[in-house]
């Protein structure tokens, strides 16, 4: 948290009656404000809580398909973004979404479930979010607090 104090100076004058003179007080009063550090979506001027984070869409395959199926949290058509002040300490956790069940998070049709995993980087890479974590993951904000990707992108085996 970073305190920011200064002080202004008041002049008040108080008509004494009609077409009289005046009478000035001055003096000083304190001016604060206390910063902290935090994150925004980029874009929005919310704070992060009940943020939209997007949507996660792996797109379209048939059933049986033979290579990995990815995807990143998207929001209005581009990655979903963050600013975090310069300094932020940032913790991801995600929750288990939905239809977990038995360790694994799940997407489901109807009775059909497919399973899928979130991790820390694109296709598998970095560290992966654990079902259940009731941590989450550390994670570094660019330097100067540049915008960055969400953190967060899944993957469907096959």
């Amino acid at each position: 948290m970073k305190s920011i104090l200064g002080a202004a100076g008041i002049a008040i004058a108080a008509l004494l009656a009609a077409g009289a003179s005046q009478a000035q007080v001055s003096g000083t009063m304190q001016v604060q404000l206390n910063l902290v550090d935090g994150c925004i979506v980029s874009g929005s001027t919310d704070p992060l809580n009940a943020v939209n984070f997007g949507t996660m869409d792996f797109g379209s395959a048939p059933t049986i398909f033979v290579a990995d199926l990815n995807a990143q949290a998207m929001l209005a058509g581009v990655p979903t973004r963050l600013v975090c002040s310069a300094g932020a300490s940032l913790n991801v956790r995600v929750g288990d979404g939905s239809h977990a069940g038995a360790g694994v998070r799940r997407m489901n049709s109807g009775s059909n479930y497919v399973q899928y995993r979130l991790f820390t980087h694109p296709g598998g890479a970095g560290m992966e979010y654990a079902v259940s974590d009731a941590v989450g993951l550390a994670i570094s904000v660019p330097p100067g607090g540049a915008p960055f990707d969400l953190p967060i992108h899944g993957v469907v085996s096959p």
